[in-house]
This record gives C-alpha cells, structure tokens and sequence, in this order.
C-alpha cells in the first residue's frame, strides 16, 4: 500500500505538506485506486486489446505523484529561504518533480522517451492553467527548462536526481536575483544556494522519493501482469 489503512493522522510522507493537500488530495491517492488500474491491465492483456487506456491512466497517476513531490519542494525551497514562492517557482519545482518520478523509467529508453513526451505536452497545459506569469518567463520555462532536464536525464554520467535539485536551488536563485529567463541564462560558475540545495536533497529522501518509488512500482505491476499473459509492457 501507498498511504496504508485511513486512520485520523496525516500519513508520514504528506504531513508537513499544505493542509489542502493532506485532506482533499491525498486521500484520493490509494491503493484501491492502483488495484484498479492494475485489474484493468489484466483485462487488457486477458483480451489481448490495445493498451492505450492502461498507459494513459498511468501516466496519469504519475503526474497526480509528480505533483505531490512538487509541493514538497516547494515547501523545502519556502522553509530554507525567505518569503513564499511565485506561481513560476511553483512551476520549477513541477518541473523537476516530473523529472523525479521519472527516474526509474531511464533504464527503459523508449518508455522513457514516449512518457516524458506525453508529460510535455501535460506540463505545458496545467502551467497555461495554473500558473500567472510574463509570456518571456513561460517560454523560458517550457522550452528552455524542459531541455535542460532532458539533458540531464539522457547524459549517463548524470548523478541523478542531485543533478536536478541542483539546477532547480540554481534556478530558484537566479529568479531572485531579478531573472526573467534563469534557464537561458544559467551560468555554471554561480552555485546553487547551499541551504535550499541541502532542504531539497532532504525533501526527496524523505518525501519525494516516495512519490517516485509509489508510481514506479505500478510500472512493475503492471509489467507483471503483462508477463503473466505473454505480453511486453515497457520492457527493459
């Protein structure tokens, strides 16, 4: 189980997070919620019928997880710094929370490949929706951001996720320093701040990490069942 049996007290890994989360969202993130994605799998492959549904509510799920991790850096990056975020630097923790989940699905390329495309064109919706920022920072973010997480995720020497948390404490650094474009304009020689760096490495060993680790093992579920039918799902 993810969250386990409900009980009265917040589950461990969502505690500290805002209290809309802890009541309204959380709660709707269950294992009676995976067993069903799971059982629909198994029709699917009992049936031997296309898998799109499947993939599409996974992908799904991975997302509602990707940003849960988001709001726990976020409150890492407001705790260890001064002042609440912006709508774009709520965005920049998405970013790199969609990053994270993402992680485990490296060792599968084409997966890898054909999920984050999907997660692009999802990111660029819900910052339309959610987030109130200038069209140049936008930009920045969609195009500029999201290719500097790929580049991290796609070079094999990457020490992951240390490498994103990294560019996110410098991006985060650069927007307070007045930058429109942090992406653009990263310079390598500015560090990231020591103190929001060490509050996101904190934040993904004890939370977001879990996040991560919960939708990967619906991946592993999922390729179970496909194996117990002859099927492929996401192979490595």
């Amino acid at each position: 189980m993810f969250w386990g049996k409900k009980s009265d007290a917040a589950p461990r890994e969502i505690a500290s997070l805002p209290r809309y989360v802890v009541e309204k969202v959380a709660p709707r993130i269950t294992s009676g919620r995976d067993d069903a994605l799971i059982a629909l799998a198994l029709r699917t492959f009992e049936r031997a019928s296309p898998i799109t549904v499947v993939e599409r509510t996974l992908l799904n799920y991975g997302l509602d997880d990707a940003m849960m991790g988001a709001l726990a850096l976020a409150n890492a990056v407001q705790d260890s710094s001064d002042g609440g975020l912006t709508d774009i630097e709520y965005a920049d923790c998405y970013l790199c929370s969609v990053f994270c989940i993402a992680l485990e699905l490296r060792k599968t390329p084409q997966a890898a490949s054909d999920a984050l495309a999907e997660w692009a064109a999802r990111f660029t919706k819900d910052t339309d929706y959610l987030v109130f920022a200038d069209m140049e920072q936008l930009v920045d973010l969609l195009e500029s951001g999201w290719d500097r997480f790929i580049s991290y995720h796609d070079h094999p020497d990457a020490i992951l996720p240390r490498a994103y948390l990294h560019l996110l404490s410098q991006v985060i650094r650069q927007r307070r320093r007045g930058s429109y474009t942090p992406y653009s304009d990263l310079d390598p020689m500015i560090s990231s701040d020591p103190l929001v760096l060490v509050a996101l490495e904190v934040a993904w060993e004890g939370k977001v990490r879990v996040f991560s680790r919960h939708w990967y093992s619906l991946v592993e579920r999922i390729r179970d069942a496909a194996d117990e039918h002859e099927e492929e799902f996401w192979q490595e």
